[in-house]
Formats: structure tokens, sequence, C-alpha cells
């Protein structure tokens, strides 16, 4: 986790950094990262897992599902919310054809 301290109206250059000091402890003590994408991974491995797809008028009804990659993935979060954090994925399990590679489903 990279912090960034910006301490102003302090009276001295030590008073700055003690401050800067409280906020980084303040920050590491209270919050941790947490991988955003690995919780969806896991939300979306577990529901294909145990989906049925079909494609209405396909030619194949062999559908292999991916999720979207996210620009970025670890995201500060208080230590006391971290239990809190839910994923909620809803898939299509009825398609219509055709279905390309590299579709989006929404």
């Amino acid at each position: 986790m990279d912090i960034i301290s910006v301490v102003l109206g302090a009276d001295t250059k030590k008073d700055r950094t003690k401050d800067s000091i409280k906020i980084i402890e303040y920050t590491f003590g209270n919050y941790q990262m947490v991988d955003i994408a690995y919780i969806l991974h896991e939300k979306f491995d577990r529901l294909v897992e145990n989906e049925k797809f079909s494609v209405i008028k396909g030619k194949n009804s062999d559908v292999r599902l991916k999720l979207q990659e996210n620009d970025i993935n670890l995201y500060p979060v208080n230590k006391e919310n971290v239990k809190d954090i839910n994923a909620e994925v809803e898939i299509k399990t009825i398609l219509n054809a055709p279905v390309c590679e590299g579709d989006k489903l929404r």
C-alpha cells in the first residue's frame, strides 16, 4: 500500500514529521488492501461451475464464459469492513445464437 501524507499548518518541521508518522501509522493500523478481482473471480467460477447454459438456435450449446479483467484490483478497505465485502455476479443462462468468442453478455 502506498501512502502519501500531506500535513499543512504545522509550526515546525518536527511537528510536521510527527503528524505525518501518525497518519501513516493510522493508515497501516486500520486499513488493508483487498483484492476485489480475486473475490469476483471466486464468485464467478463457483457460479459458472454450477450453472447450465443453453444457446437458442445454436449449432453448439457448449459455452465457456470468461470474466472480463478489471483495470484496478486492489483497494484499501477499513479492516472492520473487510468481512462485509460481497460480490454479486449475474449471468444469462439462456443465450440467443449467434454467440461468438469475445461477445459481452450483459
